[in-house]
């Protein structure tokens, strides 16, 4: 079986300003604190709502690490993909060489995005690595407003959530129920509108 592990390579911009998600929870004070509060919550909010679907909202530079070439293509975890730089694998232990991207082929326009070799072969990558085989790719929108507004609509929910419920009483469940409700609709709207 082959497993994965994904690395953030370079973290992408922010989809929600932190003017708008000020304006969002209706912020009476404007403190260097309270700006840099809700910085954080935006951010909680984007990697929840980007973990729920599974959807990048800003350009995002990621590895993907597998011990191995899966047969049948690597399928990458993220997207919108908009490129993939490097396929590379270890040939023994210390030795990392990069796979010749006329060896593989992939569209951009597929969800999720698989990488597929041609002819159905691959090299032998070296079996004693959890990063045998390293896929780097960026996935994310080129900017706040490509983001689909569903998805920056669920940020601003998340973000009034995290908000107004600032402890632990009651919070696990509560956005995990807002969530399956709103993420039902985000998806539904992604998949629609593809």
């Amino acid at each position: 079986m082959i497993e994965t592990a994904i690395q953030t390579i370079t973290p992408g911009a922010q989809a929600i300003t932190t003017a708008d998600g000020k304006q969002h929870i209706h912020l009476e004070y404007d403190t260097a604190a309270d700006n840099t509060e809700v910085d954080n919550m935006i951010q909680a909010a984007t990697r929840q709502i980007e973990a729920f679907t599974n959807r990048i909202c800003m350009l995002t530079v990621f590895d993907l690490h597998l011990t191995g070439f899966p047969s049948g293509g690597i399928v990458l975890p993220y997207s919108p993909v908009t490129a993939i730089t490097t396929v590379k694998y270890y040939t023994d232990a210390t030795t990392q060489a990069t796979w010749a991207a006329g060896n593989y082929y992939y569209s951009l326009y597929e969800n999720p995005v698989r990488i597929r070799y041609v002819g159905d072969t691959y090299p032998t990558a070296y079996g004693y690595r959890n990063d045998a085989v390293t896929v780097r790719f960026t996935a994310g929108y080129t900017n706040a407003d490509a983001v689909p507004k569903s998805i920056r609509q669920a940020i601003l929910l998340m973000l009034g959530d995290l908000y107004t419920n600032r402890s632990d009483a009651v919070r696990e469940k509560f956005t995990l129920w807002q969530m399956a409700c709103y993420g039902d609709r985000v998806i539904h709207d992604l998949t629609e509108n593809r």
